[in-house]
């Protein structure tokens, strides 16, 4: 049974980020969160360390890049639909949709940034906080100044090549590393590709079995590309399910929260 008021408490948790967030009151952002509470953004644009753990972390980061935007032009942070799927009594997963505003040289709103939030949050006590949120961006900004960069997959170089591959843009540091060390990737690239595509297992089996190891290490942004591309290869949600399973075997909670996002988005039967 759907609880209603329980749902329109999530629903204020998840609107009120962008209110505060906008206000500058960075401690109230961060009391939205659980203390043991993950924060990443995919593509990683740079902000933060790629990922934060804990509210002292998510502070931190937030508080710096609070002072960068306050310092910079003007922002507004707007949050848009959101889903709401209760996952077990006292949790949830919330997927929203957002976008950030700025103003261009002649004045006129320009969007920045577009993407989704995905939530886990947990009920503690008669409140609600949130347990992790990967963000994925849309738009992968630039830290020179020079506004928004989108990463296209589209041309025959490296960085689209590896792009196409993945499923999704790289982050844009990883991007630029591309140019800076093009022998290094390819001589990677070619090394995986000997490991995934030749023995007696095929290719997808291989690429569920490093989703495992990567649900035992909580390597998230990476369990994610891996499970991208597994899907690709015609993994099915109950492989990739199985595939996080035996990582949290190995990795118990802290595994379960970090394959949370994952298992929402590559291991559901009923798309979402």
């Amino acid at each position: 049974m759907t609880d209603n008021a329980g749902d329109q408490a999530i629903l204020n948790l998840i609107n009120a980020y962008p209110i505060l967030f906008d206000k500058g009151d960075i401690e109230g952002v961060v009391s939205l969160f659980a203390d043991d509470a993950t924060v990443r953004i995919i593509p990683d644009p740079g902000f933060f360390p790629s990922e934060l753990n804990g509210k002292e972390a998510i502070r931190e980061a937030y508080l710096r890049r609070a002072k960068e935007v306050a310092d910079g032009e003007w922002r507004r942070h707007l949050q848009l639909s959101a889903v709401v799927k209760h996952a077990a009594p006292g949790s949830a997963m919330v997927t929203s949709t957002f976008a950030s505003l700025g103003r261009d040289t002649t004045g006129a709103l320009v969007p920045l940034n577009t993407g989704i939030y995905e939530d886990e949050v947990a009920q503690e006590g008669d409140e609600w906080l949130i347990r992790s949120r990967t963000i994925r961006l849309d738009v992968a900004s630039a830290e020179d100044g020079d506004g928004p960069v989108e990463v296209s997959a589209d041309g025959d170089d490296l960085e689209s090549e590896i792009s196409r591959e993945i499923g999704y843009q790289l982050p844009h540091a990883v991007a630029e590393y591309t140019k800076v060390d093009p022998a290094m990737f390819s001589a990677y690239r070619e090394f995986r590709s000997e490991l995934l595509d030749t023995g007696t297992l095929p290719r997808r089996l291989k690429l569920l079995m490093a989703i495992s190891i990567l649900t035992a290490t909580k390597q998230g942004e990476a369990m994610d590309m891996y499970a991208s591309i597994a899907r690709q290869e015609g993994a099915t949600p109950a492989e990739i399910r199985e595939a996080l399973r035996v990582g949290i075997l190995f990795s118990g909670g802290p595994g379960i929260a970090a394959a949370a996002s994952v298992a929402v988005k590559y291991g559901s039967d009923v798309d979402s």
